[in-house]
């Protein structure tokens, strides 16, 4: 009977940890946006889209999105976007738990991306981009304009074409 009981109570701990869930958004733009974008532990992946939009994909795993799980704080003024994402204190939790935000961007924008334990990744952007992380990678592709990115603890490949590198 007691291994029945862990069974079914390993299984339900399991169930927990597979728990996935997506967000959206698309906030319209006219001009080159202004984004800024803070995740506490999301990987963040910003890439060129749409030349009318700023659309968000929020893939989470181990977590529900919401006031119990990861919350998204998102707000627009005009052409800037503020996109938080906080992720719930998981000191006491078991499993696997993960946030991957992708980003798609007009092409020319002015970007400002942080995350506290997380890579991110930058393709085919233009203008003035600054990125940091403290914990995770830095990878950026295809880019024209300024960069200055900043890993505390990980590693920085940057390819493209730079009017100013820090």
């Amino acid at each position: 009977m007691k291994r029945g009981l862990v069974a079914v109570s390993i299984l339900g701990l399991a169930a927990m940890a597979a728990q996935a869930d997506e967000w959206n958004k698309q906030w319209p733009v006219n001009g080159t946006p202004e984004v800024h974008i803070s995740a506490g532990d999301a990987s963040i992946t910003v890439e060129a889209g749409s030349n009318d939009a700023v659309e968000a994909n929020l893939s989470t795993r181990g977590w529900t999105i919401g006031n119990s799980g990861v919350r998204v704080i998102e707000h627009q003024n005009g052409n800037r976007i503020d996109l938080e994402i906080k992720e719930p204190n998981t000191r006491h939790s078991f499993g696997e738990h993960s946030a991957r935000l992708t980003v798609r961007v007009p092409r020319d924008l002015t970007g400002y991306i942080h995350t506290g334990d997380g890579s991110v990744r930058l393709t085919g952007l233009h203008g003035s981009v600054r990125a940091d992380t403290g914990d995770g990678s830095i990878q950026a592709d295809d880019l024209d304009g300024m960069l200055e990115a900043r890993s505390g603890d990980g590693s920085v490949h940057v390819r493209g074409r730079f009017d100013s590198l820090q």
